[in-house]
């Protein structure tokens, strides 16, 4: 038996955390660029998780994904997410959903680890695990892995196993650049902020609900020591200063509002407060609402254990854009040294150089600018 997972109680709504998996890295090799006396801890914990949002409206109870982590049996360049099998939707159905009472699927990016679950195989065919759901996808994402260029990228089997499926059937709503859907409406209570950075079609999600404010970051932040070092990103974002802005923007927005925060890829639980200390910030864990939970894993995975751990790593991340993933050798350090160069200095090639190009022109101020608070 599935034990439920972890969940947060904001008025009406109800927030649960459901877990894929988790795996360790070097907190120094994920953010390059963060002084060695904030990388003394030596370990970063990462979560794939998606966020499960169940609340009554007037037209009965609404259930609604924000992303859909990476997805069964589907064939990945990054070790960490290829043909996995795990228990996923067994949670999401301990958590109080099926497959068909999902009402909406908010994607905030294209990634491997935010859009698997999205399909899965059926007698050979990959097919919408949500038949009922409206899913909404960043279109910037959807056109570039559609463009020359995307279809050339390690992760442009994506489009193919999960993201054609809910087009052919005529469930995705696109959302633009701006985070408004072309066509239909956003659920109730839920706003896409752009926030880019990451990746070319990078969103955070807000939703009002009750006069309180939760934030799903998305991938704005990997690591709780972000929060108080907000300057520094990770070396998966494929623009580090643009990255940036966008933090110190979510950061700002979720001390002003007093947000919930529910992180993308922090360990368990995974979802806190932003509070204002000096002249930045501190992270601070928001405990789950009483009653039986789920942590998502063991303690190596999740809660105070593992984030005081500081045993030297065992593995070093894949040189992926997208996701973190399993060894790598020194020759792929070089080409991430490489790469995060060229992602500085503006001399990078192919899809990193188109992507830039993109993310450079979107503001960096638009979470300010959205958010009336």
């Amino acid at each position: 038996m599935t034990v439920p997972p972890e969940t947060w109680q904001v008025g009406p709504a109800r927030i649960a955390r459901i877990v894929e998996t988790g795996f360790d890295v070097p907190l120094a090799t994920l953010l390059p660029t963060l002084p060695p006396d904030a990388a003394a801890s030596g370990t970063a914990t990462l979560s794939v998780h998606a966020w499960l949002v169940t609340w009554p409206d007037e037209t009965g109870t609404r259930q609604v994904l924000v992303d859909a982590g990476i997805g069964n049996h589907k064939t990945r360049p990054s070790p960490a997410f290829d043909r996995l099998d795990t228990p996923w939707l067994a949670r999401l159905e301990a958590a109080g959903a099926t497959p068909s009472t999902i009402t909406d699927v908010l994607i905030t990016h294209l990634h491997p680890d935010h859009v698997g679950w999205l399909t899965r195989r059926v007698d050979g065919q990959w097919v919408p695990s949500f038949p009922g759901a409206r899913v909404f996808l960043p279109r910037a994402g959807y056109e570039f892995f559609r463009s020359e260029i995307g279809q050339a990228h390690r992760n442009a089997g994506l489009l193919a196993d999960s993201i054609e499926p809910v087009v052919a059937t005529g469930q995705a709503v696109f959302v633009d650049a701006s985070g408004r859907p072309d066509g239909g409406t956003l659920p109730p209570g839920f706003t896409y902020l752009p926030s880019p950075g990451h990746s070319v079609d990078h969103f955070s999600v807000r939703l009002d609900v009750a006069d309180a404010t939760v934030l799903f970051a998305g991938d704005v932040m990997h690591q709780p020591v972000q929060v108080a070092h907000p300057d520094h990103s990770s070396m998966f974002c494929a623009d580090p200063l643009q990255a940036t802005a966008s933090r110190h923007a979510m950061l700002a927005l979720a001390e002003r509002s007093d947000a919930l925060v529910c992180s993308s890829h922090f360990p368990g639980p995974s979802a806190g407060r932003v509070v204002a200390e000096g002249a930045t910030y501190r992270w601070r864990d928001e405990p789950a609402s009483p009653g039986p939970g789920w942590g998502g894993g063991t303690a190596s995975q999740t809660g105070s254990a593992a984030r005081s751990r500081t045993r030297k790593p065992s593995s070093i991340p894949s040189t992926s854009p997208d996701a973190p993933g399993a060894r790598i050798t020194v020759f792929d350090i070089c080409r991430i040294i490489t790469a995060t160069c060229a992602a500085r200095c503006g001399s990078s090639s192919g899809a990193d150089r188109q992507s830039a190009r993109a993310i450079r022109s979107r503001s960096p101020a638009r979470i300010s600018a959205r958010t009336p608070d």
